[in-house]
């Protein structure tokens, strides 16, 4: 599985404190099926700026080498928006300098802003994944299929996909969410002690589009490709391009063997 959002980098956002806790946080990662996770700490003007981000990034890639981790880590950061924040965008890093951006909303922004401020990025070849869908009250599940359909990828956090809002499950049901993340921060706060739950989600979503969630897209992400978007109405299209694919796996495997 491929973890887009985290704060697992030390030292540099409210996310791991020590080089340690960051190992810690990966061994877990690991041991429930992780193998690429992106470092998306904060970027948050006046507040979290990257100090440090690059030298901890290297620090912490001979650490994963030394012991043998088997999880691959990348740069990112997730971007807070607020209304005095449009200038520095530039200044966030893109993960794994992709065209994918991870954006949060810091306070009551308005939807008109918020989805100018995506058009914007958009027009700019910058593909918006907009953090924790999930958080943001005030933002109608009308508005959130009107983002969607502009081009910006929906993200929900593992813990609120398990008992969502209405507005969250209709989104699940009808494939408007693109990623499932951890945003990972503590080890004891939101880590990947994460075993119990992805069983269940598993179940609840269905195995093809658990894989999509969180497999397929952060890879397609990773490797800086195109994401395909499902509109309603599609629903059965999709479930009818994953089983195809499964339908032609499962061909090659008793021709072939695995």
């Amino acid at each position: 599985m491929v973890d887009i959002h985290s704060h697992i980098l030390f030292g540099v956002d409210d996310g791991a404190q020590t080089l340690e806790e960051s190992i810690e946080l990966l061994k877990q990662a690991e041991k429930v099926g992780y193998t690429d996770i992106v470092c998306s700490s904060h970027y948050y003007k006046g507040r979290f700026e990257n100090k440090n981000y690059i030298e901890n990034f290297k620090i912490l890639q001979t650490e994963i080498e030394r012991q043998k981790i088997n999880v691959n880590i990348y740069y990112g950061n997730e971007f807070a928006l607020k209304e005095d924040s449009f200038f520095c965008v530039e200044e966030a890093q893109k993960i794994n300098n992709s065209k994918y951006l991870l954006v949060e909303l810091k306070g009551m922004i308005l939807f008109s802003i918020c989805k100018s401020f995506f058009i914007d990025l958009l027009n700019k070849g910058i593909v918006p994944v907009f953090a924790h869908v999930e958080r943001y009250q005030h933002i109608k599940l009308s508005e959130l299929i009107e983002l969607y359909k502009l081009g910006v990828v929906l993200q929900v956090n593992i813990n609120s996909a398990l008992e969502p809002s209405s507005k969250i499950k209709y989104l699940l049901d009808n494939r408007y969410i693109g990623i499932l993340a951890t945003d990972t921060h503590r080890v004891g706060r939101r880590d990947y002690n994460l075993k119990d739950r992805l069983e269940q989600l598993k179940i609840i979503l269905g195995e093809d589009y658990f894989n999509v969630l969180l497999e397929q897209n952060p890879k397609t992400i990773l490797n800086n490709e195109n994401i395909e978007f499902y509109i309603k109405g599609e629903k059965d299209e999709f479930k009818k391009k994953i089983s195809s694919s499964n339908i032609f796996k499962s061909m090659y495997n008793k021709l072939f063997g695995r």
